[in-house]
């Protein structure tokens, strides 16, 4: 296994740097764990290491690129895919507008979900003010019946609070449903692209890459297993 892997070609996404349960296995912080996967690449005798100049650029955003040396940096071969040249079956644009499609549908109802709720607050919200207002003045009639209630109770915290966290569960939730398990971005194309070019082994932690090159049948690894890998490699 060990001969055979050391002849391979490993293209390597950003998740793995950025990814809390796979880069914790080389290092505490992401800039941390790329320098570690670097300094242990260098020191085998293969396999190649490979990854598309949109995914590098896209680490770049999550580590301090000057912290790791540059001698390490080029351990990684910057290589794009041949967008020109390469094929892919026509299936695949069949299955991927049907997805498209269905997340749309998708997303719609997660949309619609969070506006009833959000009325429903909002009624509950608004009869709450409601009565307290009532029980407010009906005291201060009573106390100084004489004078008119001038204030109203405010409520402008509560609502915005209450807005802010129906937004964030909007957002998380429309995410997930138009976003998870689908390539969605140049630089997942380029990832699934590249490895097809070289024949492969593709380590990634996004399932939506994982999906899509398990229908073009390109291998790929557990990214968690990574580490455990490139350690028997160096005995």
């Amino acid at each position: 296994m060990e001969k055979d892997i050391k002849r391979e070609r490993i293209i390597i996404d950003t998740s793995i740097f950025t990814n809390p349960e796979v880069y914790q296995s080389f290092g505490a912080s992401p800039t941390e764990a790329l320098r570690t996967f670097l300094e242990i690449i260098g020191n085998l005798d293969g396999p190649a290491f490979y990854m598309p100049p949109t995914i590098y650029q896209e680490l770049l955003n999550f580590v301090e690129i000057k912290d790791i040396p540059p001698d390490l940096q080029i351990r990684i071969i910057q290589k794009p895919p041949k967008r020109y040249e390469l094929s892919v079956p026509a299936f695949l644009l069949y299955e991927l507008i049907e997805d498209v499609r269905h997340r749309i549908d998708k997303g719609l109802r997660v949309a619609e979900e969070a506006i009833r709720k959000r009325i429903n607050k909002g009624l509950k919200v608004a009869e709450e003010i409601e009565r307290k207002r009532k029980s407010a003045h009906e005291k201060s009639v009573l106390l100084f019946p004489d004078v008119r209630m001038a204030t109203e109770i405010p409520h402008r915290t509560e609502s915005e609070a209450l807005e802010a966290i129906a937004i964030a569960d909007l957002r998380k939730k429309y995410r997930a449903a138009l976003r998870e398990g689908i390539i969605d971005s140049k630089e997942d194309v380029d990832l699934i692209l590249l490895a097809k070019e070289l024949d492969g082994i593709l380590v990634t932690a996004d399932t939506g890459i994982v999906k899509w090159a398990d229908k073009l049948g390109i291998r790929y690894i557990d990214p968690r297993t990574l580490r455990g890998i490139l350690d028997n490699l160096r005995k």
